[in-house]
């Protein structure tokens, strides 16, 4: 099979084509699919193995729905801010507060889309800390209590990712009920299918049961309703809304970790 445009599209995508990359495969038998025949402007394209990541606006991905390369940039890219945080010449308050905000830009523009677990935020978290003791010149052997204890016990609360987290993927959520359309349907399909499997349509206990599970769902609204009972939060839920049942928040527990 030939892939053919008009003449356009083959200046323009004459340059690019080495970048260009192909990879298919069966989801019902699990096995990746040949793609030999597939031929664009005379050429076979370069082959990626479906358990193989690549790029696609920002986000590192594989085709079988594996994020795990996603993950591993963004602790390394926070890894590498480290560099630039020592011995600068900024006040310290300025330059704590640009560290702070390049890492979680860096982390929330794909936190909603990725299944992060509870051990890789924990140590996203460390390497935030790490960067904002180097950014305010304090020692790495600094007890890290004084970034655990609130401000009214003479702390300096840090940002977690798990805040930022909850903030993307109920943004996430939001966005995907904003209009009546097929990606509506499509969520509020998904949270039905939850509630069936779960027995339960009471986002509490709903949360309860997937934070139980030994590994985070890719679906954003169950990850969401594990995380705000993990963080005993109550936050409003659109799904429920739309779907007018009585189920419209998404409540933390007294029994969730502190």
């Amino acid at each position: 099979y030939e892939i053919t445009y008009g003449d356009w599209s083959s200046d323009v995508c004459s340059s690019d084509l080495r970048k260009s990359e192909i990879s298919a495969y069966d989801f019902r038998t699990g096995q990746p699919l040949l793609t030999d025949d597939v031929i664009f402007q005379g050429q076979p394209l370069t082959r990626l193995a479906p358990d193989m990541p690549f790029k696609y606006l920002g986000f590192r991905f594989t085709v079988t729905g594996s994020w795990e390369q996603e993950m591993l940039h963004i602790l390394q890219s926070a890894q590498d801010l480290k560099k630039h945080c020592s011995k600068h010449p900024y006040p310290i308050d300025l330059a704590t507060k640009v560290i702070e905000a390049i890492q979680e830009a860096r982390f929330r523009y794909s936190a909603a889309l990725v299944p992060w677990t509870r051990e890789r935020l924990r140590s996203l978290f460390c390497i935030w800390r790490q960067n904002f003791k180097a950014a305010a010149t304090i020692p790495q052997s600094t007890a890290n209590c004084v970034f655990d204890l609130p401000s009214s016990k003479g702390g300096y609360t840090l940002l977690q990712p798990e805040v930022t987290y909850l903030q993307a993927l109920l943004q996430h959520i939001y966005h995907l009920v904003l209009f009546k359309d097929g990606i509506q349907e499509s969520a509020i399909h998904h949270w039905k299918k939850l509630t069936i499997e779960l027995g339960t349509d009471l986002p509490v206990e709903m949360g309860q049961l997937l934070y139980k599970e030994n590994a985070p769902r890719q679906c954003p609204i169950a990850r969401l309703l594990a995380l705000a009972y993990e963080l005993h939060v109550t936050i409003q839920l659109p799904l429920a809304h739309r779907e007018n049942t009585s189920s419209s928040y998404l409540g933390g527990s007294p029994s969730a970790i502190s």
